[in-house]
């Protein structure tokens, strides 16, 4: 039998770790030089057009169709007063009504990772809803990307609220409140929260795993190409002039692989488009008639349709959003002037406010705004 001693290992064992030094122009020396430079966003011009154009005193009738998507956009622009859920199911359904065949199953609660390298990190970005492209042919999207995410809804005021209890603070003794552990962690959370709200980095964040979600989940070693990806969120606690707004980015196959080999530099340093470019653009939520074409200037073809993308400008859902109008004789000269101004302001802007106040409520202040600069 064999000693014991030749059957244990030694007391020490002396480890030797190996650290790469990245190169220069590799993601990890670029995260090192610009640690707390903010990322770069390209804003557009604003998407206000069509809105209908009416002549003074013609009567519309808004649908249960038309009545249930007001309600849902009056939800988006109540901010934090309205819970994340409620908010992502009104998102759910102004999409799947004014795009069906491309955006009516979406995916809730997802949670995607991370690839850094060697390392996953699991479900590290959680989005609450996700549209995949579709799986049709009929769709212009490749079909070697069906089934892969393609849009992606955010929550801002959800976002906030993660990033103010994400750091947990232990009670001091006799169960008092921990004050410098406490003031510490409001510091960082506070490192954490962009000046622009609209240049989040988590935004790229939910991009880049988007991205990687299309590649890593084969089990051969993933062949990154060009790929287009989109977020939409909206404007919160702005009733007056609330916005859509879309984030859209082409991730380039050499920026998926900069985190597959984050210290290896390109092989073509001087090669065009190594990194990510991000432009947003912002969608006016008002007038309801005319949504779904500016959504569409924005959103692309493979999203809304070619019929829609080829004709941006002419508005379309009227059998779906307005009532045809009755017969001449069925209404009486009363009926019609007391729905007459309801009417108008469902064409020209916003949802009239239901506070008796005779003040007029700011949406109804924008329509008139609106039907002045639109004659």
């Amino acid at each position: 039998m064999p000693s014991s001693s030749s059957t244990c290992p030694p007391e020490h064992i002396q480890y030797k770790m190996h650290i790469t030094q990245p190169e220069p122009g590799s993601l990890c020396s670029i995260l090192l030089a610009h640690a707390n430079t903010p990322f770069y966003f390209n804003k557009r011009t604003a998407i206000v057009k069509p809105v209908p154009d009416l002549a003074p005193g013609v009567r519309i009738d808004p649908t249960q169709t038309a009545d249930t998507l007001i309600s849902g956009l009056s939800t988006l622009t109540q901010g934090d007063k309205t819970p994340a859920r409620a908010c992502c199911s009104a998102m759910k359904h102004i999409l799947s009504t004014l795009f069906p065949a491309t955006l009516a199953y979406p995916e809730t609660g997802v949670e995607l990772n991370l690839y850094f390298g060697h390392s996953v990190f699991s479900k590290a970005v959680r989005i609450p809803c996700v549209w995949s492209r579709p799986t049709l042919p009929a769709t212009s999207f490749s079909q070697v990307d069906a089934g892969m995410p393609m849009l992606a809804y955010i929550n801002k005021s959800q976002l906030a609220a993660i990033r103010k209890t994400l750091y947990s603070v232990p009670r001091a003794p006799e169960n008092n409140t921990n004050e410098p552990v406490l003031r510490l962690q409001q510091l960082r959370s506070k490192i954490l929260i962009p000046a622009d709200a609209d240049h989040d980095p988590y935004i790229v964040a939910v991009l880049l795993a988007m991205a990687q979600a299309h590649f890593y989940h084969e089990s051969s070693p993933p062949s990154f190409r060009d790929t287009t990806l989109q977020i939409i969120t909206h404007d919160e606690g702005n009733s007056s002039s609330p916005n859509f707004v879309i984030y859209k980015a082409v991730v380039t196959a050499t920026f998926l692989a900069r985190f597959m080999f984050p210290n290896e530099a390109p092989k073509s340093p001087e090669a065009p488009r190594t990194g990510i470019d991000i432009s947003y653009t912002p969608v006016s939520f008002w007038p309801l008639l005319g949504l779904r074409e500016r959504l569409s200037k924005v959103l692309g073809r493979g999203i809304a349709g070619d019929s829609i993308y080829n004709d941006r400008n002419r508005i379309g859902l009227w059998d779906t959003l307005v009532k045809p109008p009755p017969p001449a004789d069925s209404m009486s000269l009363k009926r019609r002037r007391a729905g007459r101004k309801e009417r108008t302001e469902f064409a020209q802007a916003a949802p009239v406010s239901r506070n008796p106040s005779p003040e007029p409520s700011p949406l109804t202040s924008m329509a008139s705004a609106q039907t002045r600069s639109n004659n």
